[in-house]
């Protein structure tokens, strides 16, 4: 008989252990041949119900992190998920719903984190020691809609987690709504792995029951292999003598590869070594061969405080900007181009 694989399951902000089990249900994991599973409640009761659960009429809810007294209750969150994991042995997996895959990754990542070790004993006194671990609690962490309301950035400067975790042993499941407001913060968390897998959800701040079966499926197929889907490409083709091209053989991805040598580095300079007036682009069906965009124009166009200069629209430094044609093509390609280019000067 094939030995259960065991679960610790922990919930997110104002909501309980109840809500977890609904969740993992959705996902089509639950207590059978396959899973043992333990629900952990959280150590502080709060007044005011996690996002979604207000009509759920739950008996009382629970955080794992009170943000008015932040670093006091993370530290007994740390320490409270520790002793019951030492007193009820070794788990294979853990699953957090949004500050609980925060305390599922924390205490993962604790035996590499000397710094957060030290906090500890400060705070609970040298008996904590025998509590700290000295490898990873799992081997696979799962978690849903993985959010804080401080920054990741905070987190890490916080020696709460460290910038990237670099134990290849442990495989990272995360599941992302594609609608939840805090998307962007759970794609970030994953980029601290190169071992982890991302699988969005039809959903927003929550594990649903519409929609899922794909969903599900996925992670089932990814918990059986016990790792994640490795990215594979065709051989490198040389397109041009400073480039050359693979693609991807799942996704519609071309990874390119520059050879610049002395050959302009930025936009800027590739615009700047032709005259001001020069032709760049003309519509095609124009028949007037003084209506173009000259390489000044562009040059102008994506400049700091040009039209196409991003950061008007609030755009930073180091964002990622994806430009999707709409269906059926039609789109405005001088001011897209320069949009886009734009951010890389």
């Amino acid at each position: 008989m094939k030995e259960r694989q065991r679960i610790l399951a922990l919930h997110g902000q104002g909501s309980c252990s109840d809500v977890t089990r609904i969740q993992l249900l959705n996902l089509k994991i639950n207590n059978n041949d396959d899973y043992d599973i333990s629900f952990l409640d959280a150590t502080y009761v709060v007044n005011q119900p996690g996002f979604g659960l207000t009509d759920l009429n739950l008996k009382e809810y629970r955080s794992w992190i009170i943000y008015e007294n932040f670093d006091n209750s993370l530290l007994d969150s740390i320490e409270y998920v520790l002793r019951y994991i030492h007193k009820n042995g070794e788990f294979d997996i853990g699953y957090g719903f949004s500050q609980g895959g925060i305390i599922v990754s924390i205490v993962n990542e604790l035996y590499l984190n000397d710094e957060l070790k030290k906090l500890l004993v400060s705070k609970f006194g040298e008996s904590v020691k025998k509590i700290l671990p000295n490898k990873p609690l799992f081997k696979i962490i799962i978690t849903s809609c993985i959010a804080s309301e401080l920054t990741l950035e905070s987190l890490v400067t916080k020696k709460y987690l460290l910038e990237k975790n670099i134990d290849d042993n442990v495989t990272f499941f995360n599941l992302i709504g594609r609608e939840d407001k805090f998307k962007s913060w759970a794609e970030k968390f994953s980029n601290r792995s190169c071992n982890t897998q991302i699988i969005y959800m039809p959903s927003g701040h929550e594990v649903n029951n519409e929609a899922d079966n794909n969903v599900s499926l996925t992670l089932h197929e990814l918990l059986e292999n016990k790792s994640v889907i490795k990215k594979s490409y065709s051989n490198w083709v040389k397109t041009n003598p400073i480039s050359d091209r693979r693609i991807s053989q799942e996704h519609q991805i071309v990874e390119v590869k520059l050879n610049l040598a002395d050959s302009p580095k930025t936009i800027k300079e590739a615009l700047s070594l032709y005259p001001f007036e020069y032709p760049l682009l003309r519509n095609a069906r124009d028949k007037d061969s003084s209506n173009f965009t000259s390489y000044g124009d562009m040059l102008e166009f994506c400049s700091i405080n040009g039209d196409g200069d991003l950061r008007r629209i609030g755009v930073k430094t180091g964002d990622l900007v994806a430009y999707v044609a709409p269906p059926g093509g039609g789109a405005i390609k001088r001011t897209i181009i320069g949009s886009v280019l734009s951010l890389y000067l």
